[in-house]
């Protein structure tokens, strides 16, 4: 049986299990329709249409509120927890991060590790923004400013960051004071 067989049948699948309770999720497993049921409890036919049915006890399915990270605002100069450089660490600074990149694979890095990173030899202001031959800018090669979003959860995309959080970017320090 092939992929879009399965997934057909696990769309007949859901439909026919739709009402039963316990049940967390359905998923395609090895030529099988696997449901995902809250406890062992939940009685289920060990087939549907000739395809075998897996029961995977998952237990309950919620989100931990501790890992979730705080939210933070944009009218102070406070950086949330995890706003750090990934190289040499450095926090409460200025940030950039790759563009077009999923979250999970972003990498923060500070002026200094950004500008090793992409084998540039410019000098950036305080604002942020350095020379090029089209003028000012305020990306490093492929790196853009890193704004987390209100809710902390993830990036801004370049052209869509609010003005406050522009404004909370461009005034961070570009590195860190020296202890």
């Amino acid at each position: 049986m092939n992929i879009e067989q399965l997934k057909e049948i696990k769309k007949r699948v859901k439909e026919a299990f739709k009402d039963v309770k316990g049940i967390a999720g359905f998923g395609i497993g090895d030529n099988r329709i696997r449901i995902y049921v809250l406890n062992e409890s939940v009685e289920l036919p060990v087939e549907f249409e000739g395809v075998p049915l897996e029961p995977v006890v998952t237990g309950e399915i919620r989100c931990l509120e501790n890992v979730k990270p705080a939210p933070f605002t944009y009218t102070n100069l406070q950086t949330p927890e995890r706003y750090g450089c990934a190289k040499c660490e450095a926090k409460g600074v200025k940030l950039w991060r790759q563009w077009n990149t999923f979250l999970e694979h972003i990498e923060l890095l500070c002026v200094d590790c950004a500008i090793k990173d992409q084998c540039k030899e410019i000098t950036v202001n305080e604002d942020g923004r350095h020379e090029t031959y089209m003028g000012m800018t305020d990306q490093i090669g492929n790196l853009v400013p890193a704004v987390p979003d209100l809710e902390n959860e993830t990036f801004w995309g370049y052209t869509s960051v609010p003005e406050a959080g522009v404004q909370w970017w461009k005034h961070l320090p570009l590195r860190a004071e020296p202890v």
